[in-house]
């Protein structure tokens, strides 16, 4: 009995650490924007959705690497494969739209990882790649991809607020809009971004509410109504995660962040880790439905979310 006291009083202490860490960091932006010209689906079906739709400009951007145990990002996994030290490319997804300009989906590294291991990790994620044994490096920073012109930037859509993912949103000038599902705004996401959500960016939200099934998704938005990026809803390895649908001049691209992190997984039907029961359910629904559209839709290129194709 008093080991089990003992432990309990352990764990109301680090919450109560935990507890004052997050009111110390503060809360979210008090004025999260919906997002504009987004649009539910009025096609019956992908085919539908995607004829006749506009297209965009795509360019997949490799920022830096992450050396790691893969097995820690997969639900199931073996002891042992080829590739379970091998490491993981992060990446950042440039768009250019006709008439509402440049974006980028997700941000990877900031240039702040040229200096160390943590980059501009917090003490939390700094102490969980320690510990974890992780090794993060930069290889080429967001400006010099987009030729010292982020200033351009419209906005970046992010599929999940993980650092490795959101990290580079601090090399953006200020005023830049980031898009990420409503939901993806939650304690986690704060806990492993610092204060990022204090910064003076244009905080704006995918409410999915307003969207539509379209088979095999539950929920899918028409960004910028006109089928040329669709917003599809893919939860479980976090609450909010959404993968993103281009309709690209080089052909339909389905950049499906860690909603699948790489091949290996997808082909071996691995779901994501998630931090809960519940969200590891979403988590292998999502890989089922991602998975059921690439056979309805073979054509369509898969981008993993740490995967060069």
């Amino acid at each position: 009995m008093k080991v089990i006291k003992g432990l309990l009083g352990v764990l109301v202490i680090c919450f109560a650490v935990l507890a004052g860490y997050v009111y110390w960091l503060g809360g979210f932006p008090e004025n999260i924007k919906a997002l504009p010209n987004s649009q539910a689906p009025k096609a019956k079906n992908w085919q539908q959705a995607l004829s006749n739709a506009q297209t965009v400009d795509y360019k997949l951007l490799q920022v830096g690497r992450i050396v790691m145990d893969r097995n820690t990002l997969m639900q199931g996994a073996p002891d042992s494969y080829p590739q379970r030290y091998a490491a993981l490319p992060v990446l950042s997804h440039w768009i250019r739209h006709p008439q509402y300009g440049d974006f980028l989906i997700d941000a990877g590294f900031s240039k702040a990882f040229q200096q160390s291991n943590d980059g501009n990790y917090n003490w939390l994620m700094s102490t969980m790649a320690s510990l974890s044994g992780i090794k993060n490096s930069l290889e080429v920073p967001l400006e010099l991809h987009l030729n010292h012109k982020v200033s351009k930037l419209k906005g970046v859509f992010i599929t999940h607020f993980h650092p490795d993912h959101s990290s580079g949103i601090s090399d953006l000038p200020s005023g830049t809009a980031v898009i990420a599902d409503r939901r993806e705004y939650d304690l986690f996401a704060k806990l492993t971004n610092t204060d990022l959500f204090q910064e003076q960016y244009d905080w704006q939200a995918i409410d999915f509410n307003q969207g539509e099934s379209l088979t095999p998704f539950e929920r899918v938005i028409d960004v910028f109504g006109d089928g040329s990026v669709w917003a599809v809803s893919t939860p479980g390895h976090t609450q909010g995660h959404t993968s993103y649908l281009l309709n690209t001049t080089n052909g339909i691209k389905f950049v499906v962040g860690d909603a699948s992190h790489f091949g290996y997984a997808y082909d071996n039907n691995y779901p994501p880790a998630a931090l809960s029961e519940d969200l590891r359910q979403q988590a292998a629904a999502s890989l089922a439905a991602i998975k059921a559209f690439s056979i309805q839709y073979p054509d369509v290129k898969l981008v993993f979310g740490h995967q060069l194709p």
